[in-house]
């Protein structure tokens, strides 16, 4: 017996065998290349057909990791212990408010809350919360709920929010009374994450989405008359919008943005009648801005192809080009967003392995903040007010619990707010290492890696590896309680922080990107080998984890080598993203073939994704235990790509086995019941022992 299907043999449960789901021939050309799909037919998953396939396969998923249960809810148990104590959230005072939110009477559900404000002491005055909205009445009897907008307008009284209770991210817009606790009878359906009011609160903004899931609408909604006026809209279908208020409630500002640059038009938030008006230099391939106001000035910040940084203001009204640069190339340290307040500006920036918050005060004088020894994560928020005078953070890593810190820049001191509490445990226990693997070309890849503080000898059992390296998205490296089990059990956990993503020098997302993909691929074959070698692993005790566009890597890496990994535990996966992207009307394709390429239009993009996708990449090879993860309702990536991948690593390769469990009421962010979530966490976590053979 071969050593996978040894492994393969110890999940066996007897009287299960997988679902049928057989290859039908389905072959279709392009670019002189013939394509062999046998799972197409899968890919309309609510045929009855298919979703008996995919009920039986969470029929079948549940039966294979029964004897896992009694690991499952140890580390359920430890996750929940692990989570931060705490009913209520750190208030943010904004006017004459401060919010927070709460949960009431042990219920998980929350109700966003405000009072009124004490201002000689900042506390809030007793007896004055009004709840702004009750999650718990509108989640009641829904198997999924989510907020796409909560947004109290500028004078207080009235409230924009929008809910999801199918998980498709596709929304129902509605307006409150706060004070008096009722609703008003204008309603939108359909629309997407984001929005801003007009100064005086009578008028709302609102984004739209096309058939395929993109923003490319902005409308002006009168709530008086309920009348609804198309403000912009975004032709080109590779750019999305979104749509925001400034801090200082003075402007609306309207992104247009793609993967490889955007541009910002601007409204007056005082005469939200006017017509927009565009906000430093047109869209320039390779440039991404941000912008905020205040102190009429914009300040706006760009970055650029190479990834240099450059942060300018000019005056209030209709710029083309920046009158005074604050800083010009900014190489060494990378400038993430900026944040204007009336006494201060705040710049959230990265260097490799290092995220940081730089504060430029009234006299122009530039601060980088001291930030906790530990610190692997940071992010500035809480700071809703313009008029605040202090610049509220929080900060963490992966074994430390957050704080939440307040930074005067006029004293220049910083205080803790608020410390997280969970009970029971020691982040001196664990360490952190910062390790460099090598790419096949020789370029240096960052690999952090967490592990017990642990005497010689003491070999660990094995260690996760996780890794997204795709639109130049940073990795968070905060503190997750559904890590600390594995931990707690010995096992190492680690971030490759390959190309595409954007933990590197310039030009780290560009070197992964398009036709260079595969570079992300090697990267994490490379993290795998620093990793078993710098860590004492035997070869083969590594399980990769993924979600979303970074299980594209981790699957097509366990394709090149599967002797490398112990396991494969996939989230709503990108896996067959050839079929995908030579779709027009799949959801997002257009906008993500800037990311991809082309494969429709672009032999060399054809033969480039053909070369890495996982589901085209399957061979008859011996593979470790996979599990993979989707959501029904999932409007980002299609279920039926984990489905189609599924039953391809059924009936091609070796070893195994391979479970999909999907989430019947769920989306992309999956489920929305934080309960389910530590119970998923926790079944990952186990499943992972097992691949690890850490429990029978």
């Amino acid at each position: 017996m071969s050593e996978g299907a040894r492994v393969a043999a110890t999940w066996r449960v007897a009287d299960v065998d997988p679902p049928a789901a057989p290859p039908r021939e389905h072959l279709a050309r392009h670019h002189g290349q013939t394509r062999s799909d046998p799972w197409q037919w899968m890919e309309d998953l609510f045929t009855p057909e298919v979703f008996a396939v995919v009920q039986a396969n969470n029929a079948y998923t549940t039966a294979i990791l029964e004897p896992l249960e009694s690991t499952a809810a140890d580390a359920e148990a430890q996750i929940r212990s692990w989570t931060p104590q705490g009913t209520r959230s750190v208030p943010v005072a904004k006017g004459q408010w401060l919010y927070y939110s709460r949960t009431a009477d042990g219920s998980a559900a929350v109700l966003r809350c405000r009072s009124l404000v004490d201002p000689d002491s900042g506390e809030a005055v007793p007896q004055t919360e009004q709840v702004v909205l009750d999650e718990a009445a509108l989640s009641a009897g829904q198997p999924h709920f989510a907020l796409g907008v909560y947004d109290v307008s500028p004078d207080g009284r009235l409230l924009a929010y929008a809910v999801d209770l199918v998980g498709d991210e596709r929304f129902h817009l509605r307006f409150r009374d706060v004070a008096a606790g009722s609703e008003l009878p204008v309603q939108v359906d359909g629309v997407t994450y984001g929005g801003a009011w007009d100064a005086a609160g009578e008028h709302y903004f609102h984004l739209v989405t096309d058939a395929t899931g993109r923003a490319f609408q902005v409308w002006r909604l009168t709530l008086a008359t309920g009348e609804r006026t198309l403000v912009y809209e975004e032709p080109d279908e590779s750019s999305w919008l979104t749509v925001d208020l400034s801090r200082s409630e003075r402007y609306v500002f309207i992104e247009s943005d793609s993967h490889v640059g955007n541009q910002i038009s601007v409204i007056d938030a005082l005469a939200p009648r006017s017509e927009p008006f565009l906000l430093g230099p047109a869209r320039r391939a390779g440039t991404h801005l941000q912008a905020d106001h205040r102190e009429g000035q914009f300040w706006i910040l760009a970055n650029s192809g190479d990834e240099t940084s450059r942060l300018w203001h000019c005056p209030a009204g209709a710029p083309a080009e920046p009158t005074e640069v604050v800083f010009g190339d900014a190489r060494e340290t990378k400038l993430l967003t900026v944040d204007a307040f009336a006494g201060h500006v705040v710049l959230q920036t990265y260097s490799p392995g290092h995220r940081g918050i730089r504060v430029i005060d009234a006299d122009n004088v530039v601060t980088d903040l001291a930030l906790p020894a530990a610190t692997t994560w940071v992010s500035v928020n809480g700071n809703p007010d313009h008029h605040s005078r202090l610049v509220r953070f929080t900060a963490s890593s992966v074994v430390c619990p957050p704080i939440t810190a307040a930074y005067d820049p006029h004293s220049r001191s910083t205080d803790i707010v608020d410390r997280a509490v969970v009970l029971g445990w020691d982040p001196a226990r664990y360490e952190q290492l910062d390790l460099v693997a090598h790419g096949r070309d020789g370029t240096a890849v960052a690999l952090t890696v967490v592990r017990q503080r642990r005497s010689a000898g003491a070999p660990p059992p094995g260690a996760v590896l996780e890794v997204y390296g795709a639109y130049g998205a940073v990795v968070p490296l905060d503190f997750d309680p559904a890590r600390l089990p594995f931990l707690d059990r010995g096992g190492i956990y680690a971030f490759a922080h390959v190309r595409g993503g954007g933990e590197g020098p310039p030009g780290w997302h560009e070197a992964g990107r398009g036709e260079h993909k595969a570079t992300s691929v090697n990267d994490y074959l490379a993290c795998v080998e620093a990793l078993v070698r710098t860590c004492d692993l035997p070869p083969g005790r590594v399980v990769a984890s993924a979600a979303s566009a970074g299980a594209l890597v981790a699957a097509a890496a366990c394709n090149t080598s599967p002797e490398s990994f112990a396991g494969l535990v996939l989230d709503v996966p990108f896996l067959d993203p050839l079929g995908t992207l030579l779709d027009s009307e799949a959801a997002l394709t257009t906008v993500d073939r800037a990311e991809w390429g082309n494969p429709l239009a672009d032999a060399r993009a054809y033969a480039a994704i053909s070369a890495y996708a996982p589901y085209d990449n399957i061979s008859s090879r011996e593979y470790p235990p996979v599990l993979v993860f989707a959501a029904l309702n999932d409007s980002r990536v299609g279920a039926h790509e984990a489905l189609k991948y599924v039953s391809r690593l059924r009936e091609q390769a070796h070893g195994g086995p391979f479970l999909l469990s999907t989430d019947l009421s769920a989306g992309h962010g999956g489920s929305t019941d934080r309960d389910a979530r530590k119970r998923k966490a926790a079944l990952v976590c186990a499943w992972a022992l097992k691949a690890l053979h850490q429990v029978p």
